[in-house]
């Protein structure tokens, strides 16, 4: 159903997405041509992929907060009870209890420190309208985000944060990991003793599925997160919405396009500091999401499993299908709901990145740089190719949670 592979790819010409820290300083990254001497230690992100965006109005009128009804109560709560309000029963997996920290509660690893994701549904993919005071106005979307559509995932646990420098520097030291293509530079967080606590960068997908193999934390193999895994951990599932699983319509509604819920938050990711680097992880509480992962927007992107496809929600299971629409080529989009969607794995040249990045918040195509707030949505999707690096890239794992 879908094009090949190349093509795919070459129909994303890198644009918006696609930046480096210097417009005298190109790096094509997965290529033999390294202009490295002309970067005068100027690290590049890597060459990923665009898409065109719809035409909307000032970010400001399109994303107000939404009426209490349609907004996503997570007030500040304690105990366990808060947690089963929001659909968390933390007995269900071992090793979990109900902890509360930046007005969230949720459930926690008492010795690895994962957030679990509890089986159930979400809301996967991008609308193109959101509803405010009851009307639909139009929400930026990417072609390959739609059609959206509701998956049901199994639990899993995920890292309450990005890997830090420190933490990849003892797999390395152990055997179990390589060093980053950069470990110092102006942007790189392995070496600087100062900067050990930020994200590691500079790691390819290989690298990244070598850290997760050998991360010691947690009672399961750890793996790198499914891309469907991932945004039900950044949005929240259906019952963390107050919704029935089955409910369709509501789930759809309620479903927020950021972590920390519907409206946009400059203080909540680190988004908009052009080229000043990645944070400390956690450093910006006020983005955690209701299952109580922090810096799922912004920061730095995440490798996931999957190989990258432009029009992979129109790839879902054929029975039950319940919609029909222009993205697919008239065929029929998705079952509804799509369960439990393995990584996909078709030999593409490049694998999804999520989380937009700290340079992601404003463009780089004028200056002083315009506000982008768009690409830190939770249903962004980018991508990188197989061999690809950079100083906004890095890795969180999972783990399958059975009870």
């Amino acid at each position: 159903m879908f094009a090949s592979i190349p093509s795919v790819l070459a129909s994303w010409a890198p644009a918006e997405r696609a930046r480096s820290t210097s417009a005298t300083c190109f790096l094509l990254v997965g290529s033999a041509l390294l202009l490295a001497a002309a970067c005068q230690n100027e690290e590049a992100d890597t060459n990923t992929g665009a898409t065109d965006t719809v035409d909307v109005p000032d970010a400001d009128d399109v994303m107000p907060v939404l009426p209490s009804e349609q907004v996503p109560a997570w007030p500040a709560c304690e105990g366990a009870a808060c947690c089963l309000a929001r659909g968390l029963d933390c007995a269900t997996a071992p090793g979990f209890a109900c902890v509360t920290s930046d007005g969230r509660a949720f459930c926690q690893h008492e010795s690895s420190g994962e957030v679990l994701v509890p089986e159930g549904a979400f809301w996967r993919g991008c609308r193109g309208v959101v509803q405010v005071g009851g009307a639909d106005v139009p929400e930026s979307c990417h072609p390959d985000e739609q059609p959206a559509h509701r998956v049901v995932l199994g639990a899993f646990a995920i890292d309450e944060t990005e890997v830090t420098a420190a933490q990849y520097r003892t797999c390395v030291e152990a055997g179990g990991c390589t060093k980053p293509i950069n470990t110092a530079g102006n942007l790189g967080t392995y070496d600087p003793l100062e900067k050990r606590q930020r994200p590691i960068n500079f790691i390819t997908p290989a690298q990244a599925e070598d850290w997760c193999r050998w991360d010691p934390k947690g009672p399961n193999p750890k793996r790198l997160c499914t891309e469907a895994e991932w945004e039900k951990a950044a949005r929240g599932g259906c019952a963390a919405v107050g919704c029935d699983d089955g409910d369709r319509a509501c789930c759809e509604r309620r479903s927020p396009p950021y972590p920390w819920g519907w409206s946009r938050d400059d203080a909540a990711a680190n988004a908009h500091i052009y080229g000043e680097g990645p944070t400390e992880v956690g450093s910006y509480p006020g983005g955690r999401s209701i299952y109580g992962a922090l810096d799922l927007a912004g920061n730095v992107e995440e490798w996931v499993a999957d190989d990258y496809a432009s029009d992979v929600y129109c790839m879902g299971p054929a029975a039950s299908c319940i919609d029909v629409c222009d993205r697919c080529s008239g065929q029929p989009a998705y079952a509804d709901p799509w369960a439990d969607p393995a990584p996909l794995h078709v030999g593409a040249p490049a694998r999804v990145l999520r989380g937009g990045g700290f340079d992601v918040g404003k463009s780089v195509d004028s200056f002083p740089p315009e506000p982008n707030e768009d690409t830190v949505r939770v249903s962004v999707r980018n991508w990188g190719q197989n061999d690809a690096w950079g100083s906004r890239i890095s890795v969180r794992c999972c783990r399958s949670v059975s009870p």
